[in-house]
């Protein structure tokens, strides 16, 4: 099963089981609204959040609430015997957008990117993107 911490929409939800520990590095600002019982640790500091049980209980899935914008970068974590677990970072608010060649979220901004993009099979260019998403 493929392991993934999905986020976006002000949610961060862990769709993997038997995780007991994580910690996710990320650029951006925002403000965490934890949502895990006092069983476990929540720990934001210097674009890095790090949860863990104070028992080896698993994650739950949802995580927490945020406000503001960010782009995780990287995340770690484990399961009970320590070993290491991977899991990709997704951000699900980006819907059918998905920019080619680098990787970019929608709290990028526009004026900063370049390049194409698809919407559905079509690909449009930068500059004439809200044009031709208007027409559509």
């Amino acid at each position: 099963m493929i392991k993934i911490l999905t986020y976006g929409n002000g949610q961060v939800i862990l769709n993997a089981d038997n995780i007991v520990g994580i910690q996710i590095d990320f650029k951006g600002k925002i403000n965490c609204k934890n949502k895990l019982n006092n069983t476990f640790n929540f720990n934001l500091y210097n674009n890095r959040i790090v949860i863990f049980g104070n028992t080896l209980a698993n994650l739950p899935n949802f995580l927490f609430e945020y406000t503001g914008e960010f782009r995780i970068t990287s995340v770690k974590a484990c399961d009970r015997q320590v070993n290491k677990i991977n899991i990709r970072a997704e951000n699900i608010y980006l819907g059918d957008w998905k920019k080619q060649n680098t990787n970019w979220d929608v709290a990028g901004n526009w004026d900063d990117l370049k390049n194409k993009y698809t919407v559905g099979s079509k690909v449009i260019k930068q500059k004439n993107i809200l044009t031709e998403v208007k027409n559509g």
